[in-house]
């Protein structure tokens, strides 16, 4: 369901839409499913990021980017308002999830998303998905755990 304005807490903002690499631009920190979408964005700002993700995928992104010491994966069936905000603070108090969300922004904007497109297409048509040091780009659904295991 969708959420009222007049039902949110003071300092809550709430919009069917919100440009994301705008926002994490301007966060100190990223809350979010965990999609991949979103995590290039905010990683690209150099934004940390809290993941709750829903779905493996999402969970697979999220254990990648929390190897890195860029942001924290929360298991949605474990979540609490005082979990959350115990994790919020400690992310925001301690400077390495910042450290850890540049170090993959490096990464990140190494990364041409069409040329990225441009190959992921010829490998589907092809059958096949290929990631070597030798290409420029992985696949959109690699390059979460190839980004940061070449961060490392």
């Amino acid at each position: 369901g969708r959420i009222r304005a007049a039902d949110l807490p003071a300092g809550v903002f709430s919009a069917d839409f919100i440009p994301g690499k705008a926002a994490a631009r301007k966060a100190d920190l990223v809350i979010f499913n965990g999609g991949s979408g979103m995590v290039y964005q905010a990683l690209g700002c150099g934004t940390p990021v809290l993941g709750i993700p829903y779905n493996v995928d999402q969970h697979f992104v999220m254990e990648a980017v929390q190897r890195q010491g860029a942001g924290r994966l929360i298991r949605a069936g474990h979540v609490t308002a005082e979990l959350i905000r115990t994790t919020v603070r400690e992310m925001l108090e301690n400077a390495t999830y910042r450290e850890g969300a540049r170090r993959m922004q490096e990464c990140v904007g190494r990364v041409n998303s069409t040329v990225g497109l441009e190959r992921l297409v010829e490998s589907v048509s092809l059958h096949k998905v290929q990631v070597s040091e030798a290409e420029a780009v992985p696949s959109m659904s690699q390059l979460g755990f190839w980004a940061a295991e070449k961060v490392a």
